[in-house]
Order: structure tokens, then sequence, then C-alpha cells
């Protein structure tokens, strides 16, 4: 989550056009943002489109840590859990960082998610 924190920071000194950042460093911050993104979208369509092997041994032993503790049974969507709280809290992190000068946004939001 620093590393998200850290992003945030970059897009706020950006935003306020400091003197203290380089493009570089801005440049680096959105290149790891995105990349977390990605991975987060890879994670999703790989779970979706391995739901049928997940009973498996041979696939269990490799990839069980992405759906560890979750019925597959109950509903279709319960392998999406992790991939998804993980997207909540990213976002709950960047919130403080962005809107920073709106208080009643950080709240608004906060609730929302």
């Amino acid at each position: 989550m620093s590393l998200i924190m850290g992003i945030g920071v970059q897009i706020k000194l950006k935003v306020t056009n400091s003197i203290y950042q380089t493009t570089a460093q801005f440049l680096q911050a959105i290149s790891f943002l995105a990349a977390l993104m990605i991975f987060l979208v890879v994670i999703i369509v790989f779970l979706g489109k391995n739901k049928h092997l997940m009973n498996t041994l041979e696939f269990k032993s490799k990839y069980e840590n992405l759906y560890q503790d979750i019925h597959l049974t109950r509903s279709k969507t319960n392998i999406y859990f992790f991939p998804i709280f993980i997207l909540r809290r990213i976002f709950f992190v960047m919130v403080p960082s962005f809107l920073n000068f709106y208080p009643w946004a950080q709240i608004q939001f906060a609730i929302v998610v």
C-alpha cells in the first residue's frame, strides 16, 4: 500500500506543479499504477477462464492462493473476491492523496467504496 501512497503523492505533486518533482518520477509513478491495474485485470481474466479447473489437484497446487478460502459452489462471482478487495484497498489509499483539498469528497468516496 505504500506504493499506492507514493503514486498518489507523485500525482498530487504533478497537479500542484511542484518544483520537487521531475517528469521521470511522474511517469514512473503512472507506469507502476498502470502495471498494477493490468495485473489485477490479468488475475480476473485468468480466474474467469479457469473456473472449471479450480477443483483439480494440479491447478490447486499452483494457483490456490488466488482463491483460497473462497466457496466455489455458492456463486459464480465468488472467485473475484480477492482482486476486487485489492482494488478497493487501492482506491481507499488513493483517496486521501487525490482529494486532500476536498474533505467532503473524501468522506463521500469512503462511504461508497
